[in-house]
């Protein structure tokens, strides 16, 4: 079991404390894996116990901590259970998984497993979303905001206006998929695996996720009101036709950068910022993520 101190619902309880008393009572075994090193390291120590004595990966911490874990749990072709306790926790809203840590540690206990899908970018993989330009600009500015105002909503909120006021450097892209080959200028490109968050926003792709496609949002480029009314239609679900966006379904989709660009893009997957280097190459993961769920889920 990974369990990142860091996450963002880490003060809301002693789950060491809760571990003990549930899994303890249950008479089930488990081993927390410390993050001192790095989480990479841990969730790859993690899956190699999992590996060797035949048991299952549990990652306990926010969507960017279950997104590197699950890679891992991939690599060793194990199950994962999750315990969610980030800011978001989009993946355990996802699979009906509790919330509150009790009733989490407790639903591991009375488990199916479910294959999930996966996205992949250039050999990484994410459950939720991976995104570049605004997108994760917009995700760095929110931490900043919650590190120093509290793990509100309202916090987040109130970064994403501020930074959606900012003037921002578009990005040419070079996009090629199934469909055919073209030339889009945008503020941010959108790539999601998870059917609830077009859902939420209203667009139609949640019906292709489903179908075991990604889908793809190009937010071109447009004036401050213009990507404030973005922002309020979203966030009442009433995205769908916006003139500013292009969203297509996809099974493969491969993205260049045409002009003005460093050796790697900033990408989000899940909510953490890495650099990759491009063509970022897109798709569906072969193989799916064996996710423990609650059994009556």
């Amino acid at each position: 079991m990974v369990l990142n101190s860091r996450s963002g619902a880490s003060s809301r309880g002693d789950l060491p404390a809760v571990l003990e008393r549930v899994l303890g009572a249950a008479g089930q075994k488990y081993e927390l894996v410390p993050t001192t090193s790095g989480l990479d390291a841990a969730a790859r120590r993690a899956a190699e116990l999992a590996e060797r004595e035949q048991g299952v990966i549990v990652a306990a911490g926010g969507d960017g901590t279950i997104r590197c874990v699950a890679e891992q749990a991939l690599r060793v072709r194990g199950p994962l259970g999750i315990i969610p306790q980030g800011t978001n926790n989009i993946t355990g809203r996802t699979w009906d998984i509790p919330l509150e840590a009790e009733a989490a540690v407790e639903a591991l206990l009375n488990s199916r497993v479910r294959r999930v899908q996966v996205g992949r970018v250039n050999g990484l993989v994410f459950l939720v979303n991976a995104s570049l330009g605004l997108y994760p600009e917009l995700l760095e500015e929110r931490e900043q905001f919650k590190q120093r105002f509290g793990r509100k909503r309202s916090v987040g909120l109130l970064a994403a206006l501020v930074t959606l006021m900012r003037h921002h450097r578009h990005l040419v892209l070079d996009s090629e998929h199934e469909a055919g080959r073209e030339l889009i200028e945008a503020a941010t490109l959108f790539v999601g695996n998870n059917a609830m968050q077009f859902e939420d926003v209203g667009l139609p792709e949640a019906e292709d996720v489903q179908r075991g496609k990604l889908a793809a949002v190009f937010a071109k480029p447009v004036g401050r009101l213009h990507r404030l009314g973005l922002f309020a239609r979203g966030l009442v679900g009433k995205l769908a036709g916006d003139s500013a966006l292009h969203d297509f379904a996809f099974e493969q989709l491969i993205v260049r950068p045409r002009r003005g660009h460093k050796p790697t893009l900033k990408v989000a997957l899940d909510g953490e910022i890495m650099r990759l280097a491009p063509p970022l190459k897109f798709s569906v993961a072969p193989e799916p993520l064996l996710l423990l769920t609650p059994a009556g889920g």
